[in-house]
This record gives structure tokens, sequence and C-alpha cells, in this order.
């Protein structure tokens, strides 16, 4: 009982017989059978804080999510706030209004502020676009 109070609060194993006494540095302590026994325990990485959480999103704020975006007939799944352009070329898209246009000789690296619904195949010869929201 002594080591438990030292290593923290002891946890039976529900039907084992089986004490954890406790981790300490990266090493799990714990009973077994009447045997203390101990194996190397490695915790999850802590998740990342957002200082920014509470504040609203806007369009010109950093983007939050993006997926790998290809030319297509059919509508993007999500309008982005911006698309990447990995592979340079030709990028032809279309508005949410319908509008049609063709962005020529996009270097390779490029971030377009532009919040396309569709990206055209025919006209496009970019690749490895990557649409951020």
């Amino acid at each position: 009982m002594k080591a438990s109070k030292a290593l923290g609060t002891r946890h039976q194993a529900p039907g084992t017989g089986h004490w954890a006494l406790g981790i300490v540095g990266g090493l799990a302590i714990g009973l077994a059978g009447g045997l203390m026994v101990a194996a190397l325990f490695t915790p999850p990485p802590a998740a990342a804080t957002n200082p920014f959480a509470s504040y609203s999103t806007s369009l010109n704020a950093p983007g939050e999510n993006w997926a790998e975006v290809e030319a297509s007939t059919n509508a993007l799944a999500t309008v982005p706030r911006a698309l990447w352009v990995g592979t340079g070329g030709n990028l032809s898209v279309t508005s949410m209004a319908g509008d049609s246009e063709t962005f020529v000789n996009v270097p390779s690296g490029t971030l377009l502020s532009i919040r396309p619904a569709y990206i055209n195949t025919n006209g496009t010869t970019a690749s490895d676009l990557v649409g951020v929201w």
C-alpha cells in the first residue's frame, strides 16, 4: 500500500486480480499474481492547444481543413477558401455563380485565394491541387 501512495491511486483490472500501482517516468508498475511487474509505457502524444478556438473564422483567416481536389465535371464537395497548386499549369475554374475563368501559367507552390465550385477538366493542366477551408 505504501508503494501505491507513492505512485498514485491503484486500480484493479476487472476480473483479473491484477493491480496497477501507477506510471513513473514511462514505466508502468503493477502486481500480477502477487509478483511486482514493470513494463515500458509510451503515453499518447499531447493534443495541440488552439489559442484561437474562441475566435470566429473569417475568409482571410488561415485554413483549418484541407483535402486533395481534382478537376472534374462534378462540383467540389466543399467550396474551399483557397486553392493550393502543387504542380503549376493552367487552372480552369467555375464560381458558385456559374462564371468560368482560366488562370494561365499558375506557378508551382501557389496559394490562390479563390473559392471555386468546380475545377474544370477542360483547360486544367495544373495538378496536385489542395482545397483549403
